[in-house]
């Protein structure tokens, strides 16, 4: 999520200064990607429509996720398998600790189903658990296999996110 839109959307919301500078250094929205990867990626909105990769991006680290990465032809931001459900949790994490009401709904649904069917790596529950001594946070989305289920499959949890109107 842009630092810039995240600013914007507290600032128009009134949310006092400390909430807003905490939220745009808050280290579970920067976790899903390296941060030359991020810099391509820019504002692109995310893919929710499986689409292939017409313009791919050469990731140094990844040189398997080359085809699976990059814009699609609607200039949207293809995002590789292996990473779905990890910027699924970091967004759904941010949309609800935040209160950012800017997704639409099937948006929404999407990234709870990617949540769900991949499971966060070890390493996401080794940084989830070094975040929480460091900064006396978590991201309850990023648990245990057993354990994640029951915050993504909180119906009333979830569509606390929702657009209304």
């Amino acid at each position: 999520m842009p630092r810039s839109f995240l600013s914007d959307d507290l600032t128009a919301k009134a949310v006092p200064t400390p909430v807003r500078r905490g939220a745009t250094v808050n280290p579970f929205n920067f976790i899903a990607a390296e941060r030359d990867l991020n810099s391509k990626r820019s504002s692109f909105p995310f893919d929710f429509q499986d689409d292939k990769v017409r313009r791919p991006y050469r990731i140094p680290l990844n040189p398997e996720a080359y085809r699976s990465t990059g814009l699609d032809h609607e200039n949207e931001w293809v995002v590789p398998p292996h990473s779905r459900g990890d910027i699924a949790r970091a967004i759904l994490y941010m949309v609800l600790t935040y209160q950012i009401r800017e997704l639409d709904n099937v948006h929404l649904d999407q990234l709870r189903h990617r949540a769900k069917i991949d499971p966060a790596a070890l390493w996401a529950l080794d940084f989830n658990v070094w975040v929480a001594a460091k900064h006396g946070i978590s991201n309850p989305l990023i648990a245990p296999p057993a354990q994640a289920p029951r915050w993504l499959d909180d119906d009333a949890l979830m569509d606390s996110a929702r657009l209304t109107g």
